[in-house]
């Protein structure tokens, strides 16, 4: 069938494989989890034909066909890392030829020729073929329900298929072969059919228009439903109407006796006569022992169908040798258990029924449990391999054993000359949980192909460095929106996946670029001064330097630019990418640490001392920051509780003033003005006159005391309030203030020295006065006083130099700090050198270094040092998605840059 909604272009490569192409031999392919072998172990066998038979024979007939059909463009080649025809065989690698619609050869690549004019397609050395899928039992497009008798066996599935309905879904799942049902409820359903999902016509997709007798005995029949029989002239006294007829069965035994009688009605001639079959559902233990009874009474062919206690039977099973279409007893993904354990219990032990007819030699076909779950079932599949059911033989029970039980197994079901092409490319092992269908081909006809919609890429490797010094052989990585979201030996890989698959080729951490000049060819690449600390480095880098996208096509996804280099502060560095747009968003950090000159002074004394004056000048006008911040507050504090003061008496003032307005003045009513009288004086009371003699008794009046004068009382004057001024702010200087983040320890000094006496001057910073984190670069001499810069917890950036001389001896300066245990990396100290480090560590590693600690010293290592860890230099959950895909093992002498990611988006390899 053509024309898929989601089918893609035959061009697109997106929604399959990518794959670096390199010599095949007999050995597998190395898969994650797996165990490699040395050549000649057990499970290596390869199982391709000779060259000088079946490899002739395929020739001729390629040639044959091409001479008849030379101008057919119905050829295709496809090849995989590995081919599985069905049947118990696979090829490793594998390769499937067609020519019109039919499979000419399958085998190793070189024993398979290429059609003339054939499309090709290269599915990858992980992926897989497989003969498309056959699903032996659905209900999906026609039912039975139509006919409410419980015995209908006019009813063909054939004639309700809908041929114009896209099979989205099953080809989407690989399936290509269905058996569609006419029902499942009733003692006798119909005819099925057997049909392809995909084709170019009516009579090209239908493999059997009448497969058999379905039919169905036990619970699933026994509730058939009630039914009216009109008469064809109603008549109230000889055809009255009358209430709903129930009909039978309600038992197993009322199953079987309208079997017997449907059988000798003469309605099924050709199942009595055993030219068709008899499909019998049949899933408890009593009902399988009654269908053998029937069958080996009746004598008919028969197929088994469900049967969720075969694990009880599979002797009897095996001894009738009647084939059986197994349904998987859960539907996947999801919890069905209900409240009754004992048949909770038989579901859970029905999941080894596989392996149990398999031991007993049964010819069975899995099946899906229910049609929701029929998608699932390359996943049934799998699920049955894992409990037990040998891998090979769980792809059969989909594939020929399911085509042969439906009996079409000669036209499709395996991957053989001359059978159908009907092929399913796989992500991976067909018995691997995780695969999923890829591409799926219908009588040579790609009808369906997997879109890379997920926004997740999983890369495929001989070898995942992950940055630390650890490495995942084989391994894969997936990474989606920027960002990776699982490493291992496996991971997760939802549909949609977009694939890269690296064959013996590895992943790494993208590289970084310690000490860089790249993006600084607009400012020249030439330092602007002493002092140069107003401004960090992003802000003058520009996006479209051409260094940077230099470094990017070479695996270097980051880089400490550093500024200056002519005087003895270069300025501040920053931490951005080698690609993803503009500036502000490829800066990881802004304010990286302060760049310092040592390397080459004569005086080194002299150099410290005018580090350390400026030094001075930084903390003397910081302490002058302080000391405004510090007058500012206590002169805002003042100023605030002032104006509240003020605040608070302006408020009792309004408060008196509205008040007194408010009361009123009191006045004398004139009428009670008249009535009132003065007062009346009160006279002395009279006294006698004295008499004679008296007055010697009399004393004078005492007069009252005299009060002492009165002080007059002094007002106090009160006094103005304290007036402060506004304290006067320093003057700015940002590039004074450009090293407060290096006197808080917050930023490091990055210190260019390379002699042992640059070396312990730069490190007396750390243990004197200023107690200053530094970072040594170009400190060739490192080793030399390793255990000081140990003690002062400094870092070291190497120079671009592998090896050197000393004493006569060749030193390999890269391997001796990676050994070291120092916080190291590796700077270019170049404005396009970057992109020769990798060559640079690729001779460290030919000389002694491996390959693991070149990749830490250069990703890990370098991003912890420049505290950028928790973003990029390691492969693992969380980070960003920087990584460099090669072709070989990271630094070997043939391997080369397949690809580069830059926070998830892959960047052009030639430079630009």
């Amino acid at each position: 069938m053509s024309g898929p909604q989601d089918r893609e272009p035959v061009g697109a490569t997106h929604g399959r494989r990518e794959t670096v192409r390199r010599t095949v031999s007999c050995r597998p392919a190395a898969w994650p989890g797996s165990v490699r072998r040395d050549k000649g172990e057990p499970g290596e066998a390869c199982l391709a034909p000779t060259k000088t038979v079946l490899g002739a024979l395929a020739l001729l007939a390629v040639s044959l066909i091409a001479q008849a059909a030379p101008e057919s463009t119905g050829a295709l080649y496809v090849t995989a890392g590995e081919v599985h025809t069905g049947a118990s065989q696979v090829f490793r690698p594998g390769a499937v030829s067609v020519v019109d619609g039919k499979i000419v050869a399958v085998g190793r690549p070189d024993d398979v020729a290429v059609p003339p004019g054939a499309r090709r397609i290269d599915a990858g050395t992980n992926a897989s073929i497989v003969p498309g899928l056959v699903a032996a039992q659905t209900e999906h497009v026609s039912k039975g329900d139509d006919d409410p008798n419980t015995v209908a066996p006019d009813v063909r599935a054939i004639d309700g298929y809908d041929f114009a309905a896209p099979e989205t879904k099953l080809l989407a799942a690989g399936i290509t072969t269905v058996f569609i049902s006419p029902g499942s409820n009733r003692v006798v359903s119909g005819r099925g059919a057997v049909v392809k999902t995909a084709g170019a016509s009516r009579e090209s997709r239908t493999l059997r228009a009448d497969a058999g007798l379905v039919a169905g005995i036990g619970e699933s029949v026994s509730r058939p439903p009630s039914v009216i029989d009109p008469p064809v002239e109603p008549d109230a006294t000889n055809a009255p109407l009358t209430p709903w007829r129930r009909q039978f069965p309600v038992t197993r035994a009322g199953s079987l006796m309208l079997l017997r009688q449907f059988l000798d009605g003469g309605k099924a001639a050709d199942v009595t006569q055993r030219s068709t079959e008899m499909r019998i559902g049949a899933d408890s233990a009593g009902d399988i022992e009654a269908a053998l009874a029937f069958q080996k009474e009746r004598g008919v062919r028969v197929v088994l169908v469900g049967c969720r206690d075969a694990n009880a039977l599979a002797e009897a099973i095996a001894k009738s040798a009647l084939p059986v279409v197994l349904r998987w007893p859960f539907a996947s993904g999801r919890v069905s258990a209900g409240w009754d354990a004992e048949h909770e219990k038989s579901l859970l032990a029905a999941r080894r029924n596989p392996a149990f007819l398999d031991g007993a030699g049964v010819a069975f076909a899995l099946a899906a449990s229910d049609e929701s779950a029929l998608p699932d079932l390359l996943f049934v599949a799998a699920s049955a391999a894992r409990l037990g059911l040998d891998p090979d033989k769980a792809l059969a029970s989909v594939t020929s054993q399911a085509a042969s039980v439906l009996g079409v197994g000669d036209r499709v079901g395996t991957i053989a000359a001359g059978r159908d092409a009907d092929l399913v490319v796989l992500s991976g092992r067909p018995a691997d949980l995780r695969t999923f269908a890829l591409t799926t081909i219908v009588d040579g006809d790609v009808v369906w192909e997997r879109k890379a919609t997920g926004g997740t890429v999983v890369v495929r490797a001989a070898q995942i460095h992950l940055g630390d010094g650890r490495v995942v052989a084989p391994g894969e990585v997936a990474f989606e929106d920027g960002k990776i979201v699982d490493v291992g030996a496996t991971v997760g890989v939802p549909p949609g996946a977009r694939f890269i698959d690296l064959g013996e080729g590895s992943v790494m951490p993208g590289l970084i670029d310690a000490f860089s000049r790249a993006g600084l060819a607009g400012l020249g690449g030439r330092p602007t001064g002493d002092l140069s600390t107003a401004v960090t480095a992003a802000k003058g880098l520009s996006a479209k330097d051409d260094s940077f996208a230099l470094l990017a096509a070479h695996g270097v996804t980051s880089a400490l630019v550093a500024p200056g280099g002519g005087g003895r502060v270069g300025g501040r560095a920053s931490v951005v990418r080698t690609a993803g747009g503009d500036m502000t968003k490829r800066v990881l950090l802004d304010d990286a640490g302060l760049v310092v000159r040592l390397r080459g002074e004569r005086d080194i004394a002299a150099a410290v001392k005018e580090f350390e004056d400026a030094l001075k000048r930084v903390k003397e006008y910081r302490e002058s920051l302080e000391k405004y911040d510090k007058q500012l507050k206590e002169y805002e504090a003042w100023k605030k509780a002032r104006d509240e003061e003020e605040a608070k008496k302006k408020a009792a003032a309004a408060a008196a003033a509205a008040a007194a307005a408010a009361k009123p003045k009191e006045e004398p009513k004139k009428d009670e003005a008249k009535q009132e009288e003065p007062p009346k004086k009160e006279e002395p009371p009279k006294k006698d006159p004295p008499k004679p003699g008296d007055a010697k008794d009399e004393k004078p009046p005492e007069k009252p005391p005299e009060k002492p004068p009165e002080k007059p009382v002094e007002k106090k004057e009160e006094k103005a309030p304290e007036e402060k001024e506004e304290p006067k702010k320093p003057k700015t200087d940002e590039a004074l203030a450009g090293w407060f983040p290096v006197l808080d320890r917050k930023v490091p000094v990055f210190i260019q020295a390379r002699t042992v006496e640059e070396i312990r001057a730069a490190l007396a910073l750390v243990e004197g006065e200023w107690k200053l984190r530094v970072v040594l670069v170009g400190a060739d001499d490192a080793r030399h006083v390793a255990a000081a810069i140990e003690r002062a917890k400094a870092g070291v950036v190497a120079s671009p130099v592998a090896m050197t001389e000393e004493r006569g001896r060749p030193v390999n300066l890269l391997r001796e700090l990676a050994m070291s245990g120092l916080p190291a990396a590796i700077g270019s100290d170049s404005w396009l050198g970057g992109a020769e480090l990798p060559d640079v560590l690729a001779y460290a590693v030919a000389r002694g270094l491996s390959p693991a600690a070149a990749v830490r010293l250069a990703s890990g290592d370098a991003a912890k040092l420049l505290g950028i860890d928790a973003r990029t230099g390691t492969i693992a959950p969380g980070r960003d998605a920087d990584l460099v895909l090669l072709t070989g093992e990271p630094f070997g002498r043939a391997s080369q840059i397949r690809a580069v990611f830059v926070g998830g988006e892959e960047v052009s390899l030639d430079g630009r």
